[in-house]
């Protein structure tokens, strides 16, 4: 009788951790890059990649300058989409990437942004705002 009931145990526990495996890899994950250019003719580019096998809609998105911490920080404004922004599908295993030219492009040098990072705070379909660092200027001081 021991036996089976070792049997079943090891076999459970083998289980389990074949399901939680899997329900890690399923998780919700966005990741975000950047490419920055002092040239306002090639623009910034902020790009948003979907890590996971499920498609996801962004429904809105905001980039912002973040000094300090929280819950002392200051955010100043660098771009949203405009009023016909229109949600966007990020298909799975794929990006999206945002471009700030001519008029849009923001200045990234030492000067501007000592002690800051670059944030953007994304809204997806279902799920709840959150914000994620693009770039950390307060690496470079």
């Amino acid at each position: 009788m021991t036996i089976i009931a070792w049997w079943g145990a090891v076999l459970s526990t083998i289980l389990a951790l074949i399901k939680f495996y899997e329900m890690w890899i399923a998780r919700f994950r966005v990741d975000i890059g950047c490419n920055f250019t002092s040239l306002s003719d090639l623009g910034n580019k902020v790009i948003i990649r979907n890590l996971t096998n499920k498609p996801f809609i962004l429904t809105y998105w905001k980039l912002v300058w973040r000094k300090g911490a929280w819950p002392f920080h200051k955010d100043t404004y660098i771009s949203a989409p405009d009023e016909f922004f229109s949600d966007i599908r990020i298909n799975p295993c794929s990006s999206h990437e945002l471009s700030f030219t001519e008029i849009e492009h923001f200045d990234t040098s030492y000067k501007e942004g000592r002690g800051r990072r670059i944030l953007i705070e994304l809204h997806i379909a279902g799920r709840l705002r959150f914000m994620k660092k693009v770039y950390d200027a307060k690496k470079l001081a």
